[in-house]
């Protein structure tokens, strides 16, 4: 397949680690990336190593349009009952997993919570300063609005809900 679409090879995470120099006829690796392969390697071998109940695992819930009380709307679909039977199942598989009594108390666990304090739409788990949130995603001094040629401007927090 060609590199530009790798994820139609079935590919989740395309990741280019050398290539032929502009003046060269053999392949060469960037050292960087290799690097960054190895480092990559070693934690999914942790992931399939370590006690499940050692790892962390993260489940998203899709809110669209945001800001518009839309966390966990989906076509007329469970969200709730539905993330709920899958925290039950990955418990039961050996996960550490903090399970609410029922599908309304996880209900009310994301969508109130201390949501009111912060102005938020769900429950805020997490609050990230700016200085946090910059040195996590150095990339972001690149980002811009859409049609914009100055840099987007940050918010001084950023909420994990």
């Amino acid at each position: 397949m060609q590199i530009a679409i790798p994820e139609i090879d079935g590919a989740t995470e395309p990741f280019v680690f050398g290539g032929i120099p502009a003046r060269g006829v053999e392949p060469a690796p960037l050292e960087d990336r290799c690097l960054r392969i190895a480092r990559r390697l070693k934690r999914w071998h942790r992931l399939q190593t370590v006690d499940r109940d050692q790892l962390k695992l993260a489940l998203t819930l899709y809110c669209f349009p945001p800001n518009k009380g839309n966390l966990g709307t989906a076509a007329d679909l469970d969200v709730f009952a539905s993330l709920f039977d899958i925290l039950r199942r990955i418990k039961d598989e050996g996960y550490r997993v903090d399970m609410p009594e029922s599908v309304d108390a996880l209900r009310e666990m994301l969508l109130g919570g201390n949501s009111e304090a912060f102005g938020a739409t769900a429950n805020v788990a997490y609050r990230m300063k700016l200085d946090e949130y910059l040195r996590v995603c150095p990339w972001v001094s690149e980002m811009r609005l859409s049609g914009d040629r100055r840099p987007a401007r940050l918010i001084p927090t950023a909420a994990i809900c």
